[in-house]
């Protein structure tokens, strides 16, 4: 299995090395399970879709058929289903991804199962009682490793050609991957996993820097319109929309077009300025996490546009405040934290520093952006700004701080030494795109020329026209 490029989002990983590996057969290593044959192997992996199944006895037939084996609920091994459920168990064991109606995603498990029949198949952890050599054995056969499917709970997974893409709607990871390890990473994709759309041009903010140029006087876009980009979105199985404006919180609709798009299971990310809508957003995630073990957010995160620490300390102070008011047993601060992330433009002034040492302290996760020159952007001149040397004092702060495309290509050669390539992405147009639904047109990124931009028709159409010229 060939990893291709692998992208986090909003919550943090497991440091367990609890893993399970594929090994070369013939490989002398102790372990604490393994299984060389292949009707063992599937058995096992037969077990962990009934678990996933929520040992449904009517989904016996099609995992019997799918892993070719004769499980029933009488020999399942319910050791499985009582340490999947636990908290560490949701960390540490793998997830057969699904499709986008929620089904298990029946052509990866076949090409997974096909994969995994020339392998030995390994358990090893750092539980007490388990094998002393376990740090070494998932090392050593990490190339070989399932151990990254368990950071995908509920994953979705996508073929795009010779390719898969997996993405987690509980926590935002992203990778795509091959099971042929010669294969070369893909350059584009032919339906973008992510789409950055425009549902308003209205904004009363009027920030002297905003490359979209939005206006008191900007119009907003009509539902039903919004309506149909979404359809087409779920049509083509994208993963996930970034929403932006203007200010999207203040369109007169948006509690319904988020209620929309989340009845299409397409996870919705916005960006805003809206304080008051904030506090009311992190109200309902007191509420919702205070009553409901499995509640999820219909906003999955939120991205808040700061040029100082005035409102980084304005909503952590009213989490804080909140949490010691309400004194729900189940909710703590970094459970509304996570859903939370600020926004930096490089070069708007000098408050980088201070921003970052908050953020990163406080576990809040900070991307920082490049400048845009479009609309208002052209009428300011950026300061020049030293942020790498910043970002590597913070010792790039763990994993609260990131980049986007601008920045990225921006410093690309320094970049490529700093970063593993698998994190790094420095186009724009080949996996992701723009709309502008208030006027109906797709193009390569928020930024792009207008020339660039087209009328909105058929996604894939669109798209292609635009990964050609990328």
């Amino acid at each position: 299995m060939k990893t291709h490029k692998l992208r986090f989002g909003f919550a943090c990983n497991s440091s367990s090395v609890s893993s399970l590996i594929l090994v070369k057969p013939n490989t002398d290593h102790k372990a604490d399970k393994i299984w060389t044959k292949i009707e063992d192997k599937r058995t096992f992996f037969a077990n962990i879709m009934y678990a996933q199944e929520g040992c449904d006895k009517d989904k016996l037939d099609f995992i019997n058929k799918l892993c070719e084996t004769n499980l029933t609920d009488d020999n399942y091994d319910y050791c499985i289903k009582n340490y999947i459920s636990t908290e560490r168990g949701a960390w540490d064991t793998f997830f057969f991804p699904r499709d986008k109606t929620g089904k298990l995603n029946e052509e990866f498990a076949k090409e997974f199962l096909a994969y995994s029949d020339k392998y030995d198949i390994s358990w090893v952890s750092n539980e007490d009682n388990c094998c002393d050599d376990a740090y070494e054995i998932a090392s050593s056969h990490s190339m070989l490793g399932l151990n990254l499917l368990r950071y995908f709970p509920a994953g979705i997974a996508r073929k795009d050609k010779d390719y898969w893409t997996i993405f987690s709607p509980e926590n935002g990871y992203k990778v795509r991957l091959s099971f042929d390890f010669n294969s070369v990473a893909p350059e584009k994709s032919t339906i973008p996993e992510l789409i950055d759309i425009k549902l308003t041009d209205y904004c009363p903010y009027e920030c002297t820097f905003c490359y979209q140029g939005s206006t008191k006087e900007g119009q907003h876009v009509n539902k039903e319109n919004f309506k149909g980009i979404v359809d087409q979105l779920y049509k083509y199985g994208v993963f996930e929309i970034a929403l932006g404006g203007g200010e999207p919180t203040l369109h007169p609709d948006f509690d319904e077009i988020i209620d929309y798009i989340n009845k299409k299971n397409i996870v919705v990310n916005i960006t805003t300025r809206n304080s008051a809508w904030i506090k009311k957003y992190i109200d309902e995630l007191f509420d919702g996490y205070g009553n409901d073990l499995n509640y999820k957010p219909k906003i999955k995160s939120v991205a808040i546009s700061t040029e100082d620490i005035k409102i980084i300390d304005q909503i952590d102070s009213y989490i804080d405040a909140q949490c010691g008011k309400r004194r729900k047993w189940n909710v703590f601060p970094s459970d509304i934290r996570k859903c939370i992330q600020f926004q930096y433009i490089v070069g708007v002034n000098d408050k980088l520093e201070e921003i970052l040492l908050k953020c990163v302290l406080n576990q809040y996760r900070v991307t920082l952006l490049g400048y845009k020159t479009t609309n208002r952007g052209s009428l300011l001149r950026p300061r020049k700004e030293e942020w790498m040397s910043v970002v590597k004092k913070l010792n790039w702060g763990g994993s609260y701080i990131g980049i986007d495309t601008v920045l990225a290509k921006e410093c690309e050669g320094i970049m490529s030494k700093e970063f593993d390539r698998l994190l790094l992405e420095k186009h724009e147009g080949r996996f992701s795109c723009y709309i502008d639904a208030v006027s109906y047109k797709i193009g390569p990124s928020s930024f792009c020329a207008p020339e660039n931009m087209m009328p909105f028709t058929d996604l894939k159409e669109n798209f292609k026209v635009i990964t050609d010229k990328s």
